[in-house]
């Protein structure tokens, strides 16, 4: 073996052979590992004599692409010290591009004593460790991927297994795939939508946690990643000639090719490996005081402000990738704290949505004044250091709690199935069951939840800021009330397309549809402050006269008008608001004014054509009726 470079960390394909490079500093000796095609049976073992700044490498002339590889590392066994090498474990490269196996929670696997903890397991893990394979770069991707404008961005986020495992016009072979995902009848649907912008769950490999497994779950949700630069496998259809990585790029091209956007949600601030109990798969054998925040009191321990055991050490240049928005060290929490260029989950708009359409007259009711605010991007938020309204992602649901159907179907979550004792997921949801704790077939019970989304819905595509929908929401799609389905891997996260209702789907197109004719409604820059004539946007009460004082803490209903857009070619807009149990009059403004839509079916021109309004329009309770001049 050659010295190689220390550049760059990973396994990197060269004309000359192949380079490998591994940042373990504390470490006294690293071994390169060579497996047969399978993985099972170790050939060869290699010492990586160079090393350059921590970083251990050398270059194999010999190797080629397809070779599976995996690490041993020498140092000290202590514990206390935070220093946990144990050379009896193969390790799996950090930026392996493709991995080998499968992490099932074997006790192999831990690479301390279970009897005591401060003594190294010296059984040899070989045959079942997680390896890695090296692969040829892929092809240039496509010129001309799709780039959307911040104030067009529509976010679909979605599971790649959940979406299509059911989907009816999916070859069987090839759903919960990603190739499933590219299937023209999935991407026609999310087209179809109005959705410019696709955002998928984790795709990185995984390894569920020993709890889950001994229950018989997996972490279906993927946020528990061990090889961040290799797809996961279980995604993979298997179709002969691809690979996960191949595939994966098939579908990123379909996506682009429709003239939409793929975002990835990431997990950069964990690893699988959990906490001190947990198993030793990577980066707590290659140096796992660089890696892994430790507690400076007892180093043997991890810091755990994420919440899943362990943190990675952010600080340390050969472990950060990427900044991630949520757990910024120990303090946490801070809506809107990224400077200008990030998008931010706002779970205030969540919040206080939830709040407004649902909660009226019960713990938990939101006002018109902070319905108002998040309506027009949480100024208090994320107005500073030139940050646009469009920062603001806006969302009802997201995979994390009640799904749109279920939060109008449900008080309670319904948790059973996570083998937890519904201790799980979060008790207080904001939620309203419109009198029945569940599926009902009353009429009227079932009508009232048909509003409640359409409202929702409605609501959310006419803010300002980013909306983001998520998947089965456009399609009532339901899951059983559990608020917590990270571990379900099965028809409670599978969207029910055989029961997809259509009517609500054309309804969300409808939305995207007016939010596109509309440049008041994604205005991408802040309206001023105050009103007045000229700040473009009025509130106004159902009797046509401006907000003021007490009208936004003692009313549920307002009219908000925008303005016509100079130069847009688009007159005035306007929202008859009404989150009370009762229909209003509302008196309108001058102009002539042209119904495109109600969130109550009642009244609603569902045949497209817009309908003339008179000067005085009752609006039902629970509603919201869109028109414009």
């Amino acid at each position: 073996m050659n010295p190689g470079l220390p550049y760059p960390l990973g396994a990197t394909l060269t004309p000359a052979g192949v380079n490998f490079a591994l940042a373990a500093p504390n470490a006294t000796a690293v071994e390169l590992c060579l497996f047969e095609r399978s993985g099972v049976h170790e050939q060869q073992r290699i010492k990586l004599s160079a090393q350059t700044d921590g970083v251990w490498h050398g270059q194999l002339p010999s190797a080629r692409a397809g070779l599976v590889y995996g690490y041993r590392v020498h140092g000290p066994w202590a514990p206390s010290q935070g220093h946990r090498f144990n050379p009896s474990k193969v390790l799996l490269d950090p930026y392996a591009r493709d991995v080998l196996g499968r992490y099932d929670g074997q006790a192999l696997f831990a690479g301390h004593d279970a009897a005591d903890p401060t003594k190294a397991d010296r059984r040899d893990n070989a045959a079942i460790a997680l390896k890695a394979r090296v692969t040829a770069p892929l092809p240039a991707a496509p010129p001309g991927r799709a780039r959307r404008t911040p104030n067009e961005r529509v976010l679909y986020e979605a599971h790649v297994g959940a979406l299509t495992r059911l989907h009816p016009s999916v070859p069987e072979a090839l759903r919960g795939s990603y190739a499933g995902l590219a299937h023209a009848s999935v991407l026609d649907h999310i087209e179809r939508l109005g959705v410019t912008t696709v955002s998928l769950m984790p795709v990185q490999h995984r390894a569920d946690e020993e709890r889950l497994l001994g229950l018989g779950l997996v972490n279906h949700w993927g946020y528990n990643t061990i090889g961040w630069f290799a797809p996961e496998q279980r995604y993979w259809s298997g179709q002969v000639g691809t690979t996960p990585a191949s595939e994966f790029r098939a579908m990123a091209d379909a996506i682009h090719a429709r003239g939409m956007e793929l975002v990835i949600d990431v997990v950069y601030n964990h690893s699988a490996e959990t906490d001190e109990k947990g198993p030793t798969l990577s980066m707590r054998g290659i140096d796992n005081a660089l890696y892994y925040q430790l507690r400076p009191d007892d180093r043997a321990l991890y810091e755990n402000w994420t919440g899943t055991g362990n943190c990675l050490k952010l600080e340390e240049p050969r472990v950060l990738l990427i900044a991630e928005p949520w757990d910024i060290g120990p303090d946490g929490y801070r809506l809107g704290g990224f400077p200008p260029g990030w998008l931010e989950w706002n779970d205030k708009y969540r919040d206080t949505l939830r709040g407004f359409w649902l909660r009226q007259g019960r713990e938990g009711a939101a006002g018109l004044g902070a319905f108002a605010h998040r309506f027009t991007a949480s100024s208090e938020q994320f107005r500073h250091d030139a940050r646009a309204p469009t920062a603001s992602v806006n969302f009802v649901t997201v995979h994390d709690g009640f799904n749109l159907r279920d939060l109008v179907s449900y008080e309670q979550r319904h948790n059973e199935a996570n083998g937890e004792h519904n201790r799980d997921g979060h008790g207080d949801n904001l939620s309203n069951n419109c009198g029945v704790e569940g599926p009902s077939d009353d009429p009227a019970v079932r009508a009232q939840r048909q509003r409640l989304q359409r409202v929702l819905l409605a609501t959310l595509l006419m803010s300002q800021g980013t909306p983001m929908l998520l998947a089965g929401d456009e399609v009532g799609n339901g899951q059983q009330g559990n608020n917590n389905a990270y571990c379900q891997d099965n028809p409670i996260t599978w969207l029910d397309w055989a029961g997809a209702d259509p009517t609500l789907a054309q309804f969300v197109a409808r939305l995207a549809a007016l939010r596109r004719a509309a440049p008041a409604l994604r205005n991408a820059r802040w309206w001023p402050e105050g009103a007045g004539e000229a700040t473009g946007i009025h509130w106004l009460r159902p009797d046509g006269q401006p907000m003021a004082g007490t009208d936004w803490h003692d009313r549920t209903a307002i009219a908000i008008v925008f303005d016509a857009v100079a130069g847009s070619g688009s007159g005035a807009w306007l929202l008859l608001v009404n989150a009370g149990a009762q229909a209003i009059d509302f008196q309108l403004p001058s102009g002539e004014w042209q119904l495109c839509l109600s969130t109550d079916p009642a009244h609603d021109p569902q045949d497209g054509a817009a309908a003339e309004l008179a000067r005085s329009v009752r609006v039902a309770g629970s509603s919201l009726s869109i028109a414009r001049t």
